[in-house]
């Protein structure tokens, strides 16, 4: 075992192992996939489905984002797919900026930044395109509606 690096595993043991990857798979196409006729994230359900009609089969030895890419080639075919960053564009109003502007600095990867002459800010990053959601509700959470959000989707 120790020479040749393998490692006998139960029937039971690779099944949950397998099962465990193939969530981990579909959870990181979810995040990061959207529906390029509408630009909206992709519920795990459809892309679970999809790949079933497209008989995908889950390595477990490759790595999620590895088997990700070809996964979504794969599911194309029957699933309209595509993998996309969402950019977002926050205005925060003068009255809450210094509050949160830490908080929402931290939801993305920060593109730019800065501070108006009235106090306001802006800020502008950039999330996989399956958290649009999560991430404009955070913000209305954080600003309790002060602020001002644009979203663009780009591949």
């Amino acid at each position: 075992i120790i020479k040749r690096g393998e490692l006998q595993l139960t029937t039971e043991q690779r099944r949950r192992m397998l099962e465990s990857k193939r969530r981990q798979i579909i959870n990181y196409i979810a995040r990061s996939a959207v529906d390029p006729r509408t630009k909206t994230p992709i519920p795990p359900q459809r892309i679970e489905k999809a790949m079933e009609e497209a008989k995908v089969t889950v390595d477990l030895y490759k790595g999620v984002e590895e088997q990700a890419a070809a996964i979504v080639k794969a599911i194309a075919r029957v699933l309209p797919i595509k993998i996309a960053r969402a950019r977002f564009t926050v205005r925060v109003l003068p009255e809450i900026a210094p509050r949160v502007a830490q908080d929402i600095r931290r939801l993305g990867e920060l593109k730019a930044e800065e501070w108006g002459k009235d106090g306001s800010f802006r800020v502008e990053f950039e999330v996989p395109a399956g958290l649009q959601v999560e991430v404009i509700d955070r913000i209305n959470k954080l600003t309790k509606g002060g602020a001002e959000v644009k979203v663009e989707v780009v591949w």
